[in-house]
């Protein structure tokens, strides 16, 4: 391996790690902030801290010799950082697994106690953003049955559909919880009292 193909390489395994990496630490952190709670789900740190092994190993090999490296040791470096991208890739998905179950429950929740009737009154895109959730949760299905952390390519896309996803059912969950709970509490709950 040439050292212009080394540091090609080198350099694209570490953007796309930095990339998964970030995007998963923000995701992360909005999980803690609406989970119920405000409870941890401990599986992504455990993904980025098996990532973080990696990156060390990585940068130690890397550092031991400094200049010079062989191809077997070449390849040791990018190997791992490759395993330190799976593991940050599991990260990802683990956590926009973790959002979408809080912000389809919390759907839920806010809706409990409300007849069709009642929330189609005061919301009429219910039925169609109802239908909405049903296809985002047979797309996450999909994603999740066809995900495989080993291609970068395919993880991408991947990702890039999850999160569109994600956002999506959040927008959802903040549209129900500033305006559509507040709308069935005075239309109905007043007239319960």
């Amino acid at each position: 391996m040439t050292e212009l193909e080394f540091s090609s390489s080198l350099k694209d395994s570490w953007l796309r790690l930095f990339s998964v990496h970030n995007v998963t630490k923000g995701l992360y952190i909005l999980s803690e902030e609406f989970s119920v709670g405000l409870m941890d789900f401990l599986q992504p740190i455990k993904e980025m801290r098996d990532a973080h092994e990696h990156v060390i190993r990585a940068q130690g090999a890397f550092y031991e010799r400094g200049v010079n490296l062989s191809d077997e040791e070449k390849k040791y470096i990018l190997k791992n950082l490759e395993k330190a991208l799976s593991h940050e890739y599991r990260a990802y998905f683990d956590t926009v697994d973790f959002l979408c179950i809080i912000f389809r429950n919390g759907i839920v929740e806010f809706l409990k106690g409300f007849s069709y009737l009642q929330i189609i009154n005061v919301w009429p895109e219910y039925e169609k953003t109802k239908n909405d959730i049903i296809d985002y949760s047979e797309s996450i299905a999909k994603i999740r049955e066809n995900k495989d952390v080993g291609n970068a390519e395919e993880m991408e896309s991947l990702m890039q559909r999850y999160y569109k996803i994600t956002m999506s059912l959040f927008e959802i969950y903040k549209n129900i919880s500033k305006n559509v709970i507040h709308k069935l509490n005075v239309k109905f709950k007043k007239l319960d009292s």
